[in-house]
């Protein structure tokens, strides 16, 4: 029997770690044999999906106290149409219609956690009341929560009292086949950074600023550059713009280059990442040098003396330790191209080995599985879902009568064809036809 498809909501099919971890768990969905259906508002990557074969329904999960019927509607509608076995809901914004359409068709869900940080939640319950109840629905009810690292589980399942069973850590990874490098990098001379170019990610784009001009210093007769990747606000774009032009002396080659949906290929042409979380793993993956930064301060240089330390931490973590940036310019400078392979290949074993998606991708594997909501679950969320449930009955009632009237039409045309082919006037008319047929011959 042919596996259920799966659903896929998120905000944004823009830049940043959620987006590009939902392409590759939907390439990764596809190769397992699922149809794939994703539902975000249209952004970078909605072609590469598309052109993967992947189902893509634009929708703008709107903030707001209150449930969002129409869209709920909507992905009723869409549950229905493209056999939906199970919804994998990322992102706050859309509990306000994924949600209850799950709830509504007994459609088993799975619910991500994507930060360590439990203010997100209070966050959401401070401006939007409705959150206060609809948060805690959301975890209860997942039928599995699937989260990055442990110490999301210990803060989760405290934040909402749930047994700790019910969680699943799957490590970030990627779709190896994506990332497969046709060059091999020989001299550290270009470095790229690629971040979506928000105020919390403001330090770490000026540290990586901070460390190239650092590293230009040292080098006689400097010829690298520097590229920063990623989309944002006007505001903060210009902040970048800004902070380069004061601290940019010398005028190296500092440029913003706008955002893609192919860092892969980006990332080739260049010698040295700087970044954290996804985009780490995915310069170890194209056997890029890898220089992991978090929010507050740049850290060190990916080897085999502190990956693993790095994926415990997501590639992200304040609690790494950090090293300076003069110690950090000093090992770069030490490099030649034997030792940058020994580094690139070492990496790439570990992230073939620890982070590759196929082993790592989570969905509930018997797509047939049912759940069955009480109604308790609507009354606790304290809404009013009649007319999403009428609706949802209506149309099908008019599927049925538009069925039943085509049923009744073709009835009608079939005994209006008998009664002329068994008329004495359609007999004759066939008779003379046939005398014809055969004076012509």
């Amino acid at each position: 029997m042919k596996n259920k498809a799966i659903l896929i909501c998120l905000e944004k099919f823009g830049v940043g770690g959620v987006e590009t971890s939902v392409v590759n768990q939907s390439l990764a969905f596809r190769e397992k044999g699922y149809d794939v259906v994703i539902l975000a508002q249209e952004g970078i990557y909605t072609k590469k999906v598309q052109d993967k074969g992947i189902t893509f329904i634009n929708c703008e999960f709107d903030l707001g106290n209150e449930i969002d019927k129409e869209k709920t509607s909507k992905i009723i509608e869409i549950i229905q149409k493209y056999n939906i076995g199970q919804v994998h809901i990322h992102q706050y914004p859309c509990l306000l219609s994924a949600l209850p359409a799950c709830l509504i068709t007994n459609t088993p869900y799975v619910a991500f956690v994507h930060s360590r940080l439990t203010d997100i939640y209070d966050w959401y319950k401070n401006c939007f009341s409705l959150y206060k109840r609809l948060l805690k629905v959301f975890f209860d009810n997942a039928y599995k929560i699937v989260t990055l690292n442990y110490s999301s589980i210990d803060l989760n399942a405290k934040y909402f009292n749930i047994d700790k069973e019910k969680y699943r850590v799957l490590k970030n990874s990627i779709y190896l086949d994506e990332y497969a490098a046709n060059t091999e990098v020989t001299d550290v001379k270009n470095f790229i950074i690629i971040s979506r170019i928000a105020e919390e990610k403001l330090i770490s784009i000026q540290n990586g600023i901070n460390f190239f001009i650092e590293y230009a210093n040292s080098c006689e007769n400097f010829d690298g550059k520097l590229a920063i990747y990623g989309d944002g606000s006007e505001e903060t774009i210009n902040k970048v713009k800004k902070y380069i032009a004061e601290h940019n002396t010398n005028n190296y080659n500092i440029s913003l280059a706008g955002s893609t949906n192919e860092v892969a290929k980006e990332m080739e042409k260049y010698d040295a990442v700087i970044g954290m979380g996804r985009c780490i793993i995915e310069a170890l993956a194209t056997k890029r040098l890898s220089i992991i930064t978090s929010p507050n301060e740049l850290k060190f240089l990916i080897d085999n003396s502190n990956i693993y330390s790095a994926i415990e931490a997501n590639f992200a973590s304040n609690d790494l330790k950090a090293q300076s940036i003069k110690d950090m310019v000093a090992q770069l400078k030490k490099l030649n191209s034997k030792k940058i392979k020994k580094i690139t290949d070492e990496n790439y074993k570990v992230v073939s080995k620890e982070l590759n998606m196929i082993k790592n991708v989570y969905c509930i594997e018997n797509s047939n599985t049912n759940v069955n909501y009480s109604k308790e679950v609507l009354e606790i969320l304290d809404i009013q879902l009649e007319d999403i449930i009428n609706k949802k009955d209506a149309i099908i009632e008019e599927k049925y009568h538009i069925i039943e009237d085509q049923e009744k039409k073709i009835t009608e045309l079939t005994n209006e064809l008998n009664s002329i082919y068994n008329s004495k006037r359609f007999q004759r008319a066939n008779k003379i036809a046939d005398m014809f047929n055969k004076f012509k011959k």
